[in-house]
């Protein structure tokens, strides 16, 4: 075998007589071909040495990480980790070292082990949505390599450890959602690299850090949710590349910093349920880019500033129950993108200016409110009769009210006479709202030219697809060029669309696709050679990567590798949404693997329901006909009506396509000929019989009697009559116990069960955060509507 010290001599040997050669001042032929060979010789040495010597060392770091990945297959109760497989969530360099652990939505149990310091080249460790607890290993400062810690949505507790500012080429890093206490290490001011600091959702107190900022390029402070003290440190105000502050509620007391304009670039400003005093200060005006501003519930004082006017892409501005005095200032009628202000529960004097009419889409909170709870201040001393604050709550409720009167008088004035200045603006009075505080719907309202700046007009590079009745297309957020939609342009128009929207907007699971905003106005088209006037209908989703179901079961290269147990935590994930519909009183109705999205967390998402309404009797009349050929329930095709039981069938028909990778209709040879055959009709009697190799997948490699059991429960699913079918919940359970004796991925506390799947809600922002817009990552299917 070739040494280094061989190569050399054999390099220096040609170099010499290299020189010999090229110094004698006649070079003959054979001279020139000699100095060819030598160095052809070397140069093959060369590399095959330096192969050699790759190899080997690849097997030595292999060897070296067997035992740390060994642990944590033992400490998650997970499947013995295969190196550098994808699927199971580790990535490996060329040289066989793990470089990134992905395990999110896991169901994973236990700490995080010490032993995953020794992954010396990891630069991506994502833990989030399991159920870990314990400390935050100070060992993960070995990581010196490490740009993505994400450990969020955790039962951790204990401290944040300093140390994690040895990580200095982190970017993100993501604790949110745990159990955390103790204050923030101030040391975390090292993390120069930082764009994302989420720290949201913990117990953590004292005060925030000045050294906070000092992180120049942060993009995302998040420490809402938690219980810090005293002032918001001004140093923030100099993080000139911030776009989300999100401090709510904290125990956060002292003014907003009058330096708030150093700000430049933020989107997204989060005071909500602190203590906050003084009034707004003037630099608020130099945030341009601002949308969303929410100080509500603080003892702001003082008048608004003209400034406010300046944050033209304001979009939302909730100032409830403070402090705040005078007249609202004209400059409001400057912010044409505002659609929702609330300015309840003040001492705000006078009335909107008409320019605030010109205002599209606004809602304005402002109604009939028992002002006596509207002011934060402490009202003054004993005594029988009403105390001050009491009295000038009922004065300040009466003029409201007399104001009120008086512009619905001028309203119904203007409507009679000519156009009013009000025509845009919708005044909700605080009845309106739900128990948490919130409008109904929540989902945007976009306009028509903010849809197709989008979508570049609705052009043909921008499609994602045409379905029966709607057309798909991929846009980009106007305020946000980082967040891509999935925008749903509907053919039949529903007199009940925006009923639909504003259902649909209120479900939230981590299984189902959720709508961000949506679209109703009127376009004006050419149809045989005229000008006609066509109202659009239009949902906006935000896009998913992966894909749909479909191409995992019918291409090749996906296919493949798609395990059973995969195919099992899929259905999971299915059954876990259609049981919180069908909780919440709803029917999918037409479900298939189009309309089964998979996220980067390998997350099956139900997209597309909502679209059937409900009646008095429980079952969901259509009025005309929905779902698929081949997944539409049989009893669906004669009573018009769909039910759970409707849902049921299509999972089952669903069910039996992940475990045979075979369509709905199956072609047969029958006497007379070729004929199809519907998939339950030709399943049900081989697995009777139990020859479950003739319709298992052929990629498929697992002991018959787990996929026997996973097939029967496919048919009960299917059975007719439909009363022999099982609810979802029944379902979802047979498959976590099925779960649990094959594969061995146990889920003692099962993390769905908090996501509201008995019919609760929960607004789960921050799920998969990549620091677009605090939203989880939600999804459209591009084929159906």
């Amino acid at each position: 075998m070739l040494t280094v010290g061989t190569l050399t001599m054999a390099w220096s040997a040609r170099v010499s007589i290299s020189a010999r050669v090229s110094s004698s001042p006649q070079v003959s032929r054979s001279a020139r071909v000699f100095r060819l060979v030598i160095l052809l010789v070397c140069y093959s040495a060369l590399i095959a040495a330096t192969s050699a010597t790759n190899s080997a060392a690849a097997t030595n770091l292999h060897e070296s990480q067997e035992k740390p990945l060994q642990l944590l297959s033992k400490a998650w109760r997970l499947p013995t980790f295969a190196q550098c497989d994808t699927r199971l969530g580790l990535t490996c360099d060329a040289q066989g070292m793990v470089i990134s652990i992905d395990l999110p939505h896991r169901i994973l149990t236990g700490v995080i082990p010490k032993a995953i310091s020794a992954f010396v080249r990891l630069t991506k460790l994502s833990l989030h949505n399991n159920h870990l607890h314990g400390s935050v290993p100070p060992e993960l400062s070995k990581l010196t390599l490490l740009q993505e810690l994400y450990l969020h949505h955790n039962n951790l507790t204990g401290a944040i450890p300093a140390t994690l500012s040895l990580l200095t080429n982190l970017d993100a890093l993501n604790l949110g959602q745990n159990a955390l206490s103790g204050p923030i290490p101030p040391q975390l001011g090292n993390l120069k690299a930082l764009l994302l600091l989420n720290l949201d959702e913990n117990r953590l107190s004292g005060n925030i850090p000045e050294t906070l900022g000092k992180l120049p390029k942060l993009q995302h402070l998040e420490l809402g949710g938690n219980e810090l003290t005293g002032p918001i440190p001004a140093s923030i105000t100099a993080l000139g590349n911030l776009l989300t502050l999100d401090l709510s509620p904290n125990k956060l007391t002292g003014a907003i910093p009058a330096t708030i304009g150093g700000l430049k670039n933020l989107r997204w400003m989060y005071l909500s349920g602190n203590q906050i005093s003084g009034s707004l200060p003037p630099a608020i005006g130099n945030l341009h880019d601002l949308e969303h501003l929410w100080i509500e519930d603080n003892r702001l004082a003082g008048p608004l500033p003209d400034q406010i006017g300046s944050c033209t892409s304001l979009q939302i501005l909730y100032l409830s129950n403070n402090s705040i005095t005078g007249s609202l200032p004209d400059s409001l009628g400057q912010l044409r993108a505002m659609r929702d202000m609330r300015l309840d529960h003040n001492m705000i004097s006078g009335s909107l200016a008409p320019s605030v009419g010109a205002l599209t889409n606004l809602s304005v909170l402002g109604g009939s409110s028992d002002s006596s709870n509207g002011s934060n201040g402490s009202s003054g001393g004993g005594g029988g009769g009403p105390s001050q604050g009491v009295i000038i709550g009922v004065v300040v409720g009466a003029l409201l009210l007399v104001t009120a009167l008086l512009v619905g008088f001028f309203v119904w004035c203007c409507s009679r006479e000519g156009p009013s200045p009000f025509k845009h603006v919708k005044v909700v009075d605080s009845d309106d709202f739900d128990d948490a505080g919130l409008i109904p719907s929540l989902c945007c309202r976009y306009s028509l030219v903010e849809i197709r700046r989008a979508t570049n007009n609705w052009s043909e590079e921008s499609r994602l697809g045409n379905g029966a009745h709607s057309d798909v297309f991929k846009g980009t957020c106007p305020y946000n060029p980082a967040s891509t939609w999935a925008v749903k342009r509907y053919k039949q128009q529903s007199s009940h669309f925006e009923k639909e929207v504003e259902q649909i907007a209120s479900k939230w699971h981590p299984n189902l696709a959720h709508l961000l905003g949506y679209c109703v106005d009127t376009d004006s088209r050419v149809e045989d050679g005229r000008m006609v006037q066509v109202q659009e209908q239009i949902a906006v989703y935000e896009y998913v990567h992966h894909g749909d179901l479909s191409r995992y079961l019918y291409e090749d290269t996906f296919r493949a590798s798609f395990a059973l147990w995969e195919r099992v935590d899929i259905l999971i994930g299915i059954a876990h949404g259609l049981q919180y519909l069908h909780s919440a009183g709803m029917v999918h109705g037409d479900l298939k693997p189009s309309n089964i999205l998979i996220d980067k967390s390998w997350q099956a998402k139900v997209a597309n329901y909502g679209l059937l309404q409900r009646n008095e009797q429980s079952a969901v009349s259509a009025g005309k006909m929905f779902g698929t050929p081949g997944y539409v329930d049989p009893v669906y095709l004669t009573s018009h009506i769909a039910t759970k039981a409707s849902d049921v069938f299509s999972f089952g028909v669903l069910f039996l396509e992940l475990l045979t990778g075979r369509p709905p209709f199956i072609r047969v040879q029958e006497e007379y000929g070729e004929d199809h055959i519907h998939i339950a009709d030709w399943a049900a009697p081989l697995i009777e019989e139990g020859k479950t190799e003739e319709f298992k997948d052929p990629h498929l490699d697992v002991p018959e009697s787990s996929f026997l059991s996973l097939a029967e429960l496919a048919i009960r699913c299917t059975a007719m009559p439909f009363t022999e079918r099982p609810p979802m919940g029944e379902v979802l359970a047979t498959l976590k116990t099925i779960r649990t004796d094959f594969f061995g991925l146990t889920d003692p506390d099962d993390a769905y069960e908090s996501m509201g799947d008995g019919g609760g809600m929960e607004n789960g922002i921050g799920d998969d955060h990549d620091g677009n817009d605090g939203r989880p990552e939600w999804a459209v299917s591009v084929d159906q509507a």
